[in-house]
């Protein structure tokens, strides 16, 4: 089980799902793959598999996994889930619409990649294979990433310049390439910081070449929620050092991470913009700036208002597991949509518009 959970998380380190940010979508997709003729792709069946063989080991092992870290939770949504299905099914909705990814079944995936995740990791040792794995796919992919940035335009799953029009070239658009980026430069840094004797020389020049290779896919990406979540995830990682080394930590990260960041949130903003005489306000977080508030169709956040909207109307429902948000006469403000408003541009706001 341990193996085929290692394969599974291999598959999710390489592959990130390729959706909004083409001009044409690619032919294949490892998350689609079989999902036209068999309703679920190749790998949902393969992590119901999984989870149901790690579930059958941990219990004949009598092993509790994930208990005091989330475990309750993922059950009490599973059982909203539930819930909300059979609350469909009575009032006349297909099955297949109520299982479909456009609803809540993503985060029953998530909690179920959870727990394989946690049930693989028993010991030091088998953590070190999964950090050990994790650590080498990431840089390895940071190398691609820039070596593509520098030398042949950058990651073509690019909305900035396929469909924003804003003439920036790109590491890696997907986010989540930020996230497993940020995974591997605290864990380098943390074991440079907590065995930097032991550490062979190879060893310490790898983890730093991870960390800068990291860091210029994450800052080259142009995302906001990139380069903020790095940030936090600093002052979280200074938080967990020794009292004594805090404060050099501190100062030596707010002033190498903060001014690349200052200076690439700039020149995006100079871009998306068309301007130059930018407050600082502006170059960190223009759509906080926005006139006419949540309720402008030209605000970034009208999609949170709509969604308010449905909760108001029912708020122990929401809009249910099909629930679309409502437009209105006019599509303004949701052309990239393409006619799909069943979804938000938030993980937050989409679970309240399917539950309540």
């Amino acid at each position: 089980v341990r193996v085929a959970t290692l394969a599974f998380l291999i598959v999710l380190l390489v592959s990130v799902n390729p959706s909004y940010g083409f001009i044409d979508q690619p032919e294949f997709s490892v998350y689609s793959k079989g999902g036209a003729t068999f309703f679920f792709p190749w790998i949902q069946y393969y992590l119901y598999g999984l989870f149901l063989a790690a579930v059958f080991q941990d219990t004949f092992q009598n092993r509790t996994v994930l208990a005091g870290a989330g475990q309750n939770w993922m059950l009490a949504f599973a059982a909203l889930f539930v819930l909300h299905i059979a609350y469909g099914l009575v009032n006349g909705t297909s099955i297949f619409w109520l299982l479909s990814t456009a609803g809540l079944l993503n985060v029953i995936h998530m909690c179920m990649v959870s727990y394989i995740a946690a049930s693989a990791v028993r010991d030091e040792k088998s953590l070190k294979v999964l950090m050990t794995v994790l650590v080498v796919i990431v840089f390895a992919r940071g190398g691609y990433g820039l070596a593509r940035f520098f030398l042949f335009g950058g990651d073509p799953q690019n909305a900035y310049s396929n469909i924003s029009g804003v003439a920036l070239r790109i590491t890696y658009w997907d986010f989540n390439e930020g996230l497993i980026a940020t995974l591997a430069i605290f864990y380098c840094a943390w074991r440079l910081t907590r065995e930097w004797a032991a550490l062979t020389f190879a060893t310490r020049a790898f983890f730093i070449a991870a960390i800068v290779v990291e860091l210029l896919v994450i800052l080259f990406s142009y995302r906001r929620s990139n380069w903020y979540g790095v940030l936090l995830a600093g002052a979280y990682f200074i938080w967990l050092l020794p009292r004594a080394k805090r404060g050099v930590a501190a100062l030596a990260f707010v002033m190498l991470a903060l001014p690349p960041v200052l200076y690439l949130s700039t020149q995006r903003q100079q871009e998306a913009l068309g301007q130059r005489n930018l407050s600082l306000l502006e170059r960190i977080a223009p759509d906080a700036v926005q006139g006419g508030g949540i309720t402008s169709r030209e605000s970034r956040f009208f999609e949170h208002f709509k969604v308010f909207e449905v909760v108001a109307k029912n708020p122990v429902m929401g809009g249910g597991l099909t629930g679309k948000i409502d437009v209105g006469f006019s599509t303004q403000g949701f052309e990239w949509r393409k006619g799909r408003y069943d979804f938000v541009h938030s993980g937050l706001g989409h679970v309240m518009l399917k539950s309540g």
